[in-house]
């Protein structure tokens, strides 16, 4: 049996306890451990022995202030960095629960981004054992992803892993906390995700069996749909393509008349709902193209959103019943809600339809109306790296909009509440 030898996964690495009386030399660390970059056990006791060789040597020339008292014996570059260049960054380099609080009060992420994060962080520090900016290469960051495979997680749950990771290091290269460049810059796992796994729009059978449920046909308003909210939030999802936080936030004040001219100069007006960011009232966008006005739809006036807006007049929320969830995301609590009454009440039992499907049924409605692509995103706030993005948001012409929200159209067959 081979001392100071173990395994995550598939691959093996050497780990070994640091004398308390020298503890010092290594940054206050009392382990040192590092992935041997193998998955031969027969090859990985051999790298474990000679890394224990150098490391008595070490030790030795801490304890005595000189020359080691045993010859150093260098450890083949396949197996990690040396271990004295690892102390040294040690014990220079920022901790990265102290990089994650910088970025944090700096750049306040919401809540659960924030939460997220810093779990995220904490699971690749016990993962790698790197604590310190300084501790941290590429082959670190590759280790790390190795073992997150190793242990089933999904390429896209890993990609998200490594995507937070790569924030946080991003902002330590950018204020000099202990990195010069982005260990994990480009470092990402292939994703081959089958059309089945997808999002899509919600079909016309779906669409039926979510606007014949109790909650449109019975005046159903569970609890835990935030109450009149279970209703309009699918209503306003499907006829504006908003994203469900984007309509969870909204105040009264946010659907007003606007004056606009159309093409030949004539002046019209028309009744939009305006999706924006305000820090004072706690709206927060995806990106800052998310901004922008949609018209409301004739649909949507006829079933009395309007008058269901004003109604809020003097409340911070249109939909105030609405409880946020313990990050403070306002659609968290109806999200849930709306994942459970989508399966069991409604039986759409097709796991690529959840609330986001209604963006995916706008965009797909907006093509079969011959809407042109630009409109449509100036509508769901997509931008697609063309310099034309910079000239959306509220400042996109109305005109355009409304003649795009008129031509939109979702078939009786599938809402018949609109046929009466």
């Amino acid at each position: 049996m081979c001392t100071h030898l173990f395994r995550r996964g598939s691959t093996y690495y050497f780990r070994r306890r640091i004398p308390r009386d020298i503890a010092t030399y290594y940054g206050g660390k009392l382990e040192v451990s590092f992935s041997l970059r193998t998955t031969s056990r027969i090859e990985a006791v051999r790298l474990a022995r000679l890394a224990g060789v150098r490391l008595d040597g070490e030790f030795c020339h801490h304890r005595n202030g000189g020359p080691t008292a045993s010859p150093v014996v260098q450890i083949p570059v396949a197996v990690a960095r040396p271990v004295t260049e690892s102390v040294q960054q040690t014990a220079s380099g920022s901790l990265l629960t102290d990089v994650i609080d910088k970025w944090e009060r700096e750049k306040r992420p919401a809540p659960k981004t924030a939460s997220r994060t810093r779990a995220i962080v904490a699971e690749f520090v016990k993962v790698t054992s790197a604590a310190r900016a300084n501790d941290v290469k590429r082959q670190t960051i590759l280790d790390y992803k190795d073992q997150l495979l190793a242990d089933g997680q999904s390429p896209a749950n890993i990609n998200v892993k490594l995507g937070m990771i790569g924030v946080v290091f991003n902002y330590a290269k950018d204020n000099d906390l202990g990195l010069e460049a982005n260990p994990a810059s480009r470092i990402r796992v292939a994703e081959k995700r089958r059309a089945k796994e997808k999002r899509r729009e919600f079909d016309d059978a779906a669409l039926k069996a979510i606007f014949t449920s109790p909650v449109y046909t019975n005046g159903s308003r569970p609890r835990g749909g935030g109450g009149d909210a279970c209703y309009w939030l699918p209503l306003l999802a499907l006829f504006t393509g908003a994203r469900i936080e984007e309509l969870a936030q909204l105040r009264p004040e946010d659907v007003y008349e606007e004056a606009y001219r159309d093409g030949a100069g004539q002046q019209h007006s028309a009744w939009v709902v305006r999706v924006t960011h305000s820090a004072e009232d706690g709206q927060e966008l995806k990106t800052a193209a998310s901004e922008r006005r949609i018209p409301v739809h004739a649909d949507l006036i006829r079933l009395g959103f309007l008058e269901h807006a004003r109604a809020a007049a003097g409340k911070r929320r249109i939909f105030f019943s609405l409880i946020p969830d313990v990050y403070g995301v306002e659609s968290g609590n109806f999200s849930k809600w709306f994942g459970r009454y989508l399966r069991t009440v409604c039986r759409v039992t097709d796991e690529r339809m959840v609330f986001h499907s209604f963006r995916h049924t706008f965009k797909h409605l907006s093509r079969l109306a011959g809407i042109p692509a630009d409109v449509h995103n100036a509508l769901t706030g997509h931008t697609t790296g063309d310099v034309a993005d910079n000239y959306g948001g509220l400042s996109y012409p109305l005109a355009p909009l409304v003649a795009a929200i008129s031509k939109y159209t979702v078939p009786e067959a599938t809402l018949p509440l609109l046929a009466g």
